[in-house]
């Protein structure tokens, strides 16, 4: 599962070769609180699976054309530090990067697939989280959480960060998924535009990040069109003992699912 699978299934099916995204969860998720942005060597990188699915990417993410820096003072009062124009391009970049919400590129990705092989039951297999596999003469019988099992020539762990699979294939790899000990705690919504208050919402097109001093530790926050009448808002904490509280292994506490 995960972007990285859909991906993957997208460009071997346009390729005409056979492929099955095995996702743990019963659906794929339509909505995400989360937001990915895609700089023009991803855009390129798809390009070459499906030209189209960088266009529903522009179709449905925002280009940010400006950012506003604020400062919060400890009376509630804040300040506009600055207010700048973005570039345009990147240097080298040959197109915009683009913020879309998570779940809008996967369904980008999965439409993609459904162009090519347009009965999802051919390429996407849900509540088949892998248990375990093993190699055959042919290929490979991966088990799964259900029982039942399938076989195939090839199996990919493309299952995001801390990929379950990754870790049964190359168990010893010194290339496993180590968390990074960045001592934030992220709290973060993707939410509609009209649910904040005229003077709470985000100048269309722009970024605003506002950092606040008077918490328990530094803290930032973000308020950023993410197009469609939406808003991208995270509050980010940084203070090692309420990290470690939420997770002590640095990969980040529950998700809320919409």
């Amino acid at each position: 599962g995960g972007l990285g699978g859909l991906a993957l299934c997208a460009a071997l099916r346009r390729q005409g070769v056979d492929a099955l995204v095995l996702e743990r969860h019963p659906r794929l998720r339509t909505r995400s609180q989360g937001a990915i942005s895609l700089r023009d060597n991803g855009q390129r990188a798809l390009d070459k699976v499906d030209p189209d699915i960088v266009v529903d990417v522009h179709r449905r993410g925002i280009q940010h054309k400006w950012t506003v820096l604020r400062r919060a003072l400890g009376d509630g009062k804040d300040w506009v530090r600055t207010r700048q124009p973005n570039a345009a391009l990147a240097p080298g970049a040959l197109r915009p990067s683009v913020l879309v919400p998570w779940a809008d590129l996967q369904d980008a990705l999965a439409a993609s697939v459904r162009r090519c092989t347009p009965d999802t039951a051919v390429w996407l297999r849900c509540n088949a989280g892998v248990r375990t596999f093993k190699e055959t003469p042919s290929g490979v019988r991966v088990h799964l959480e259900s029982g039942d099992y399938v076989d195939c020539a090839v199996l990919v762990g493309a299952d995001g960060a801390f990929s379950r699979v990754r870790k049964m294939v190359v168990p010893n790899s010194k290339f496993r998924d180590k968390p990074r000990p960045y001592d934030q705690t992220n709290w973060n919504a993707i939410i509609p535009r009209r649910s904040l208050p005229p003077e709470a919402r985000p100048r269309a097109e722009s970024a605003e990040f506002t950092s606040i001093g008077h918490l328990p530790g530094p803290a930032s926050l973000y308020n950023v069109d993410v197009g469609g009448g939406r808003v991208f808002w995270q509050l980010r904490v940084t203070d090692r003992r309420t990290a470690l509280a939420v997770d002590p292994f640095g990969r980040g506490g529950p998700a809320l699912p919409g």
